[in-house]
């Protein structure tokens, strides 16, 4: 889609532990595939997609941070000037709640030190997991109120299920606020 105008761009940060699907979800959004072969991150990668909601025209910069403790520096110094962040969990590891404390500090900090708080969205993916599932939607809720996150939305992104529907919602919600 070829876009002249844009009323809007925004920065996304997606972040969370390693190996909770942040490569695979942005991946499919921006190709509606899922691979099987996905390679872990290093660092962060910079993605860029123009989408078009309630007739306005959006520029989106994605931004993918890897999982490993010593990226979360990276997440720190790269996430200022975000519109709005993406904390990731994967629905079959309860280790991937461990530092959310952690990462959800270092973005809000970075994010909006001086301004008010930028939304971030709690996204648990692999729903296709179903039977492998050890995260609960009243554990989710649970950190939802704790670390004033906005919405929870569980995606599959081999499906593709909500996977559109995570970016939308957070758009919005920037649109909302902005």
């Amino acid at each position: 889609m070829s876009i002249s105008k844009v009323d809007y761009a925004f920065k996304i940060c997606v972040f969370g532990e390693s190996k909770v699907g942040k490569t695979t979800l942005i991946n499919y959004y921006l190709t509606q595939h899922f691979d099987i072969d996905t390679k872990p991150t290093l660092g962060a990668s910079i993605h860029v997609k123009s989408v078009i909601i309630n007739d306005k025209h959006i520029k989106l910069q994605i931004w993918d941070f890897g999982g490993e403790a010593h990226f979360r520096e990276l997440l720190q110094t790269y996430s200022v000037g975000a519109s709005a962040g993406i904390y990731m969990v994967d629905l079959t590891n309860i280790d991937t709640v461990n530092n959310i404390s952690e990462w959800i500090s270092i973005f809000r900090h970075s994010a909006s030190p001086i301004v008010g708080l930028k939304p971030i969205l709690m996204v648990g993916g692999k729903k296709d997991l179903e039977s492998q599932r050890v995260l609960t939607k009243d554990d989710l809720m649970k950190y939802k109120g704790q670390f004033e996150i906005f919405d929870i939305i569980e995606t599959s992104s081999k499906s593709g299920e909500n996977v559109e529907n995570v970016f939308e919602l957070l758009i919005k919600k920037i649109i909302e606020l902005y």
